[in-house]
Parts: structure tokens; sequence; C-alpha cells
């Protein structure tokens, strides 16, 4: 942060601790410690920061209002409607101000049948007028809503594989979740809310004056008071509710693993502390939920107060303006109706204003979110492929994650078509980061990658992905059934594909025999099944989708033996004619490769065949014999 001080700027560095702080504790403690130009520093800060607040909060409200746009026309509609409905829902204060003062004392009845007549017009008028603009707020206010989070799920898509490697799931599930609903309130509630009040706050104002001026005078002490302490109310209150929701997911989280870890926490004899962890926790729940309630009531309770105090007051300078003839009683009626009408809705509308900060804080982490980069991007005018080989060419290829040291320091190196290669080596040096490069999770810092000639950055995702396939160590399944997990690999797959997919990967055998077939609910990431059920059913998925490279993540080592025979013998069909890269711990399983490229610290130390690299005695041999490095010999 910059800060402007008369000493050198090196002293800026000593503000840093007490930024929390406020200003006048901040200079008192610095100015014990003798640091010059302490008024002139925070002054300067705080001007700083507050315009960065107050412009950071206008553009999160542009952003907001942006998703309002689409639908301008609406907006156009309901706005002359809303006034039309405003203008009839004044007519019947009016109507019984005529009648009390005109049709009354002469007895006409005549004249009545009119006014009913009229009022009975107004009537229709104002009942269509109020569903159209009802109507047009909920569907400018669902289709904003719904236009916001399709948005965020989007922006969550183009952010690419570094995103997820970076930020921790639950960030986005809280984005997704909890952020969205909060700021949904704005587009469902707060926007009809604040349109309708505001209308009929402003023309009940204006009739209140026309009515009588000196009796509008009334309005003042109710308003001033209320806005003095009112939006102090509503704001604990949107503070505390946001808190109890905050502490609801937390509680929820906790449940969660407390029932979903039940044996480990037996195994370990920590069920008994985990559990009175989580009433702790659910005591500050309820004691924040308390909280909530009691604001809440004591807003309710002081917004009362306002109204019928200002009622009180109305009634008593009324009566004495009726008393002086300087107000008729039938005008003082229609006051009546406009006082309520105007104070209501001004409440209404400063308690809605003031729970919108705490919406405002929701939005302003979706803002950020929103403004993030993606750091994959792909091309503007994309190159076409129409038949993919397989060929993939590495070019000098240099990369390192953002703040770290650097992983591949030049990897040069072709893979033919259907071809297989092996990436060995020790943990750490760049095998899992060089196979990221492929289906372009990641962009080398230096060099580049090609697929049958093409630079990877000049392809789309969805050529790029389609041609590639992947199986990992850790296989996802959805929570249907396994026809759906298998289809997962190509949606337009027929039932027939599916089943010749499943026996390939040697799986038909195995899925037979469950109660329900291919109709067998998984469970949660397929826990019904065993490791190495799930890695065939991966590899199904692989033969649906007939990729034509194949990555494989150490996709054998998590399985005991007799599964990792069954899925290696699956792998073995999968990668006839294919293009294959695979990370393998288990040099067992790289016997028959084509090629094994030893890995370390980011480049190619040695390649050649399993029977070549073993007669060298090179550091492949090492590895295999279980040695260390040579530089690691001592």
């Amino acid at each position: 942060m910059e800060v402007f001080l008369v000493q050198p700027i090196k002293e800026a560095a000593r503000l840093k601790p007490y930024f929390g702080c406020s200003r006048e504790a901040a200079s008192r403690r610095l100015a014990e410690e003798k640091v010059p130009a302490v008024e002139i520093a925070f002054e300067r800060m705080s001007k700083k920061r507050g315009r960065r607040g107050r412009s950071g909060q206008l553009r999160v409200a542009r952003w907001m209002l942006s998703f309002l746009r689409p639908y301008g026309g609406k907006l156009a509609v309901m706005i002359a409607c809303g006034l039309a409905a405003a203008a009839s829902e004044m007519v019947v204060p009016q109507a019984f101000q005529y009648f009390t003062d005109a049709i009354y004392p002469r007895k006409e009845a005549g004249l009545l049948a009119y006014i009913a007549a009229a009022m009975l017009i107004v009537l229709l008028l104002l009942i269509g007028a109020s569903w159209v603009v009802t109507y047009v707020q909920r569907y400018i206010g669902e289709r904003a809503s719904s236009d916001m989070q399709f948005s965020v799920f989007r922006h969550l898509r183009t952010l690419g594989f570094s995103y997820y490697e970076r930020s921790p799931s639950g960030d986005a599930i809280t984005l997704l979740n909890h952020d969205v609903q909060r700021v949904q309130t704005f587009y469902r509630e707060f926007l009809p809310l604040a349109f309708t009040s505001t209308l009929i706050m402003l023309i009940s104002v204006c009739f209140l004056i026309v009515t009588s001026p000196k009796l509008s005078l009334v309005l003042i002490p109710s308003l001033l008071l209320y806005t003095l302490i009112g939006p102090y109310l509503n704001s604990k209150r949107s503070v505390l509710d946001s808190e109890w929701i905050r502490l609801q997911g937390q509680v929820g989280r906790r449940a969660y693993d407390f029932v979903s870890a039940t044996l480990e926490f037996r195994v370990r004899g920590t069920s008994e502390r985990r559990l009175q962890g989580m009433l702790g926790e659910l005591g500050e729940l309820q004691s924040v939920h308390l909280r909530h309630l009691l604001f809440a009531y004591l807003a309710f309770a002081f917004q009362l107060l306002c109204v019928f105090g200002g009622a009180a007051l109305m009634f008593l300078y009324g009566y004495r303006l009726v008393q002086r003839e300087e107000l008729s009683v039938g005008e003082f009626i229609a006051f009546h109706f406009y006082f309520f009408l105007a104070v209501g809705q001004y409440m209404n509308l400063l308690s809605s204003f003031a729970q919108q900060k705490t919406v405002l804080l929701h939005a302003s982490r979706l803002y950020g979110f929103a403004q993030q980069q993606p750091d994959i991007r792909e091309p503007d005018v994309p190159r076409k492929m129409e038949n993919v080989q397989g060929e993939l060419t590495f070019r000098d290829v240099r990369f390192g994650y953002p703040g770290g040291a650097p992983i591949l320091n030049g990897i040069d190196t072709v893979i033919r078509p259907g071809e297989k290669v092996a990436l060995v080596g020790e943990s750490g040096h760049g095998k899992t980061t060089l196979l990221k490069m492929i289906p372009r999770f990641y962009d080398p810092d230096e060099g580049e990658v090609l697929l049958d000639g093409a630079p990877l950055r000049e392809l789309t995702f969805e050529q790029i992905r389609g041609a590639v396939g992947i199986v990992f160590q850790e296989t996802y399944l959805f929570g249907g059934t396994i026809m759906d997990n298998i289809r997962f690999g190509n949606p337009e797959a027929s039932d027939e594909e599916i089943f010749e997919a499943a026996r390939a990967a040697m799986a038909h055998d195995f899925i037979v025999q469950l109660p329900d077939g291919y109709g067998t609910v998984v469970g949660e990431r397929g826990a019904k099944l065993s490791g190495g059920q799930r890695q065939r059913l991966s590899i199904a998925r692989m033969f649906v989708r007939d990729p034509k490279i194949v990555i494989l993540d150490e996709a054998t080592s998590a399985l005991d033996n007799v599964s990792e025979r069954a899925v290696q013998e699956a792998l073995d069909r999968l990668l006839v004619g294919r293009t294959t890269v695979t990370v393998a711990h288990r040099l067992s399983t790289i016997r028959d490769y084509d090629r094994i490229l030893y890995i370390h610290e980011g480049r190619i130390r040695e390649e050649g065949t399993y029977e070549e690299l073993m007669s060298r005695r090179g550091p492949f041999y090492r590895l295999a014999m279980g040695e260390p490095p040579l530089e690691e010999k001592r």
C-alpha cells in the first residue's frame, strides 16, 4: 500500500501492523514510536481507502445491475404500469375525501352511484396494472437471477484446471450455493420491493403536501427518528442473519464429516471429542439465531413505534386544523391514508436498503470471482483439424507453477501415432506436469506442444480434449447408475455400444451379476464398487469415447494384485492402436512399452525400451533396483 510520509518511504512499513486499528489509536501508538508525519499519512491513507471502497461498491453495483440490461423494454412496461397502479391506488383516498366532504352532507345518492362506478373502473385498472407489474417484476427477477447464476457457472468452467488446483472445491461450492443465493434476493426481493415502495412513497408524499402542507410536517419526526436508528437495527439483523447462514454451512460440513468418517473416529477413539465440538458449534449457531431474532423483533417494534407515534401526532395536529377549518374532515381522512402509505413504504424501503449491505458483501465476492481471468484461453481464430492421428511433439517445453521453481526444464521429444510411451522417475520431477500439457490444462512458459504438427494454442479445447482420454488413479463416479456413468464418456452412445465398451473393459461380467445390472446405482463416488471395478468402468468410458490419445496417470497403483491384473488386461485392450502416455511407478506394467522416458529435474535423462534401459545400468536401472539416483549416492 502506498503511503505518503515526510520521512523516507521505509517508514511506511511500520504502519502495516496498525491498519486494523482506528485512526486515532494507530496514530497514538505510532507517535509513541516517534514515526514522523503520522497524521498526514493516516489522513491520506483513509481518504484513499475510502475512495477505493466507494468506487469498489459502485463497480459491484453496476455489475449486479448489468444483468437487467437485456430486459430494458420490460422494465419500461413495468414502470408505466407501476405508475398507473400507484396513481389508481391514490384515487381511493380521494374518493373517500369527496364522499365525506361533498356527497354525504348533500345526501346525493345519484352522485354516489357515479362515484361507485368510477371506483369500480379504477379498481379494475389497479388490479390489471398490479398484475402486470407483479408478473414483469417476477419475470425480470427470475431471469436476471438465472443469468447471474449461469454466468458464475460459465465463468467457473472457463477458469480451467489451474483454478481448481489452487482453490479448494469448498470455495466454489460456497460461491454457488451461498453467495449466489444471497445475491439472487437482490433481483427476486429487493428490486420489486424497491420499485413498488419508491413509486407509492413518492406519489403519497406529493398527495400529502397537496392536501395539507402544514400537516405534512408531522412526517419529519417519524421519518427522522427511524432514519437515525432503524437502519442500525436492520443492519445488525442482516449481519447476524448472514453469520447464522455461514454457521449453518459450517455445522452441515461438520455433520457430514462426522457421519462419513464415523468408522475412522471410532477406531481412533475421537468420536466423543468430535461430537462435543459439533455440539459447541450448534450452541453458537443457536446463540446467533436468538440474537438475530432479538434484533428482528426490536426492528419491528421500533418501526411500529415510529409509525404509530407519527400517527398520534397527526391526529392531534390534524384535529386542531379541522377545528380551525384549515382542513376538511374528508381531507383529514385522505391524509390518514396517504400518511400510512408514505411512512410504511419509506420504512420498508430503508429496511431493505440496510439489508442490501450484507448482500453487497456476497456480491463483492462474486464480482471478484467474475474478474478472475483464465490462465488458458482458446484462440480467437482456431485451426481446424479433420482427422487426428495422435502425434505429440514437445519442443523445448519449460514450465513452472506461479510462484514456484521451474518444473520442466527443456523437454524435447516426439511421440508417434499409436506409440506407447511411459514416463518414469522420482516423485516431484515433472512427470505429471508434463501430462497436464497434453490436454492443455497448462501452457508452457517457453516452447510449445503440438498435436499432429499443430500447436495446441491454435486448437479449440473441444478439438484437443475430444482427442484425449484420461484414466486417473482415482476414478470419479457419479451417484447414478452404471449405464449413466459409462455413457458419460459419450452421451450419444447407444445401449449396445455401452455393452460392447463394458465387455472390452472386462466389466460386463461383474456388472450383470449385480442385482440391477447396468441399472445398479453405484452410490456416492461409486462407494458400492471396489477400486478395480471403478477403474474398469472408467476404462469402459474411454472405449465409448474412442480417443486417439490415452493418458494414464498411475491408473493401477492403488489396486491390489488381483484387481491390477484385471484392470491391466482391460487397459491392454484399450491401448491397441492408440497413442499412449503413462506415468507409472510399478515398472512391471510398462515392460512392453515402445519407449520409456526417465524424467529427472524436468529433463529427459534417459530413454529407450525396458530391456535397453536395464542393460545400460543407468538411472532407470537404479530406479528399478531401488537404488538412489547417481548424484545422490555418497
